[in-house]
């Protein structure tokens, strides 16, 4: 049998003996071997004892170990003495193995050392964070006493609720000062950084320049600088302010006053996720996370969200995360590079951190496009919603502000979203779609009714309720609006202004998807003089809100209609003026109705006033070409001119009433009969140009 004591560092043994005895029979005394260990303490070892018919008058079956020692330290402290038996059968050597059916336990003594000696603490930062960090000691940090110049020994020492031994390592580097560095290893570098500091004892031996031996210990409190665990000055700030209960000087923020921070709420300008959010982690309790953004340039960072949900996973070796508890999310006013990753998955899409307990999730302001929806490899939005371990997600918010109040930089998913079923509201109102050309036509039946329309396929005007698609969360599928889903869908039509005047009255109720507004009633709600307006689509279908707003524009605002026919009939072979009414000077025959006039009718502008031009390209019969003829319109001649040129009939610059029509009796005027050729049938373009207007 072996017997082993190992004691404490701090207590010097001088003498050490064990003695067999069977009741009050005792052995002779046997001596042990004391050996100092790299740590400090000291180990006992007491030569092997055969209990088989040795020891007392009979086989002895208690030890008393006897150790005297000198203190050298205050200390309170454990001596542990271990039993290791042997034990031989049939065998020239002992073979380790428990002559007892149940091993024999460690006996342990406590002792106690009063004395007038306090250990120092020393607070030891450290800055760089490694798998085995390092702190040096400085001459200042090793408390000598006074004379001292020589350190001769520096070992680990057990400290109040300090690391053991395996988790810190105590090196003497030389003999000059300074010498020594605690280095941590094991679990050592995790409980640094899950605490706000560690404790490390070192027990010291030096000596003065007389040779005269001291004996001390120093308490090092190890901790990471909030600039290391909290990099951001910024965010340490509004930390601070919401932590309870909340401190005014954020410099004294500790890891452990983290987890009362339930609600954080970040100002919109001094921090945002693009910048960096290390520190998070150790919020344990986090409920409610709300950071809004600028908009900025300099926040068009990509990795932004995922850096942040991952710093919310972290694991440093605190109790818990915020991934864990966070129950609602919101990320607002951002460019919509925080949701790209910086480099986008080839295979599939890259893992993020589940947010198991998050239940709304809100996006607005982000200027969100499809492909953040909807390409998990190139989104780590769209990533982190169909992911199989997504959140369970009940409100999924990327909804806009209505145009009239503005939008800084507005989601554009003009798409229906179709979630998941587990979400139960996805809230994607007032959608910013692309914008919507709308046309001026005269009406073919009533050339003083000007009708407002949207676009056409060929003749057709188009239903623009036909032209929404929904886009599939999960898979990104985008599939246009069933017929069901069109006829479904409420339409509104505003003037853009402030506030956004409401003309959903004009739109023709059968076929609201085609605009079709007499302009003439659009002017009676005294719009605004730029033709702008908004189409606004409503539609609610499985768990979706949705609404989506397309800016149209009225093209061609300046309309002109002429009706009328030029025919100067057919004429005999001299100069004159020849009115519009078809004559047949050969056979004496004109037009039954006589001469028609010209009617000119154009639109109201209520910018610059229009103006009327009209040109006439020289007369031309085969190879035979005549410029001196003459148009007259009324009062005013168009000289038939090759070399271009117009004349404005200025009675239509309709600066009052909203249609302007006009009647112009047409009269050919020919001068001279020079270069006409007989019997040759002349004609000539006429062409009418409204100008000046929008």
């Amino acid at each position: 049998m072996k017997i082993k004591t190992m004691v404490p560092a701090g207590l010097r043994v001088d003498t050490a003996t064990v003695t067999t005895k069977n009741g009050t029979a005792s052995g002779t005394p046997i001596n042990g071997s004391a050996a100092q260990q790299s740590d400090g303490r000291t180990q006992v070892t007491f030569n092997t004892l055969d209990l088989y018919g040795t020891g007392a008058s009979a086989q002895p079956n208690s030890a008393q170990v006897q150790l005297t020692m000198t203190p050298l330290i205050a200390l309170k402290d454990t001596i542990q003495t271990s039993v290791e038996d042997t034990y031989m059968q049939d065998s020239d050597k002992p073979v380790k193995t428990s002559y007892w059916a149940d091993p024999l336990p460690t006996m342990s003594t406590s002792i106690e050392i009063i004395g007038t000696q306090t250990p120092a603490t020393v607070w030891i930062k450290i800055p760089t964070r490694s798998s085995t960090p390092i702190a040096t000691l400085t001459r200042d940090d090793l408390r000598l006493p006074a004379g001292v110049t020589q350190i001769t020994r520096a070992v680990w020492h057990a400290a109040d609720n300090g690391l053991p031994d395996t988790d810190a390592q105590v090196e003497q580097t030389a003999e000059t000062l300074p010498l020594v560095s605690i280095q941590l290893k094991n679990a050592g570098p995790t409980k640094l950084t899950a605490n706000d500091w560690v404790s490390v004892g070192v027990f010291y031996t030096g000596k003065t320049d007389s040779g005269q031996t001291y004996y001390w210990v120093v308490n090092y409190n190890l901790y990471e600088p909030l600039s290391t665990w909290m990099p951001n000055d910024n965010l340490a700030k509004l930390v601070a302010a919401q932590i309870q209960p909340a401190l005014t000087d954020y410099t004294k923020l500790q890891k452990s006053m983290m987890p009362t921070l339930t609600n954080f709420v970040g100002d919109g300008k001094t921090w945002t996720i693009a910048k960096d959010p290390t520190g998070l982690e150790y919020a344990t309790k986090l409920q409610s996370f709300t950071a809004p953004g600028t908009n900025a340039t300099a926040e068009q960072v990509k990795d932004g969200f995922r850096r942040l949900i991952t710093t919310f996973a972290t694991d440093r070796g605190q109790t818990g995360t915020p991934a864990t508890t966070l129950i609602t999310l919101t990320l607002s006013n951002y460019p919509k590079e925080v949701f790209i990753p910086s480099v986008p998955a080839t295979v599939k899409p890259n893992p993020l951190p589940a947010l198991p307990a998050l239940t709304t999730f809100t996006a607005t302001q982000d200027g969100l496009e499809p492909a953040q929806m909807s390409d998990a490899k190139g989104s780590d939005l769209a990533a982190f919603l169909s992911q199989p371990a997504a959140p369970k997600l009940k409100t999924l918010d990327v909804s806009n502000n209505e145009p009239v109040i503005g939008n800084t930089n507005p989601n554009k998913l003009s798409s229906l979203i179709i979630g998941p079923s587990t979400i139960e509201k996805i809230d994607q109102r007032n959608m910013i779609g692309p914008n919507i050309p709308l046309s001026l036509t005269m009406d073919k039946n009533d050339p003083n009714t000007i009708m407002i329309t949207g676009p056409k396929n060929g003749t057709n005007i188009i239903d623009l309720r036909t032209k929404l698609s929904t886009l599939t969360l999960a898979d990104g599928t985008v599939t246009a609006f069933t017929p069901n889903d069109a006829t479904s869908t409420q339409v509104a039509f505003f003037d853009q202004s402030k506030p956004n005047i409401d003309l959903t009255s004009l739109l023709n109720s059968q076929n609201p998807g085609q605009v079709n507004i007499k302009y003439q009633d659009y002017m009676s709600f005294r719009p605004n003089n730029t033709g702008a307006g908004y189409l606004r689509f409503n539609y609610k279908k499985d768990n979706t809100v949705y609404s989506v707003w397309m800016p149209t524009m009225i093209k061609g605002q300046t309309a002109i209609a002429v009706s009328g026919d030029l025919n100067f009939g057919t004429r005999r072979l001299a100069a004159g003026d020849y009115p519009n009414d078809g004559r047949n000077d050969i056979t004496g025959t004109q037009s039954s109705e006589g001469a028609k006039p010209i009617t000119i009718t154009t639109v109201y502008n209520p910018n610059p006033k229009s103006q009327v031009t009209v040109q006439v390209t020289p007369f031309a019969a085969g190879s035979s070409t005549v410029n001196t003829f003459i148009l007259r319109l009324g009062s005013h001649d168009i000289p038939a001119i090759g070399e271009g040129g117009s004349t404005v009939l200025p009675e239509l610059t309709n600066d009052t009433g909203l249609v302007d029509t006009q009647n112009y009796t047409a009269v050919l005027h020919v001068p001279n009969t020079a270069g006409i050729l007989a019997g040759q049938k002349y004609s000539a373009d006429v062409t009418y140009t409204l100008t000046d207007g929008l």
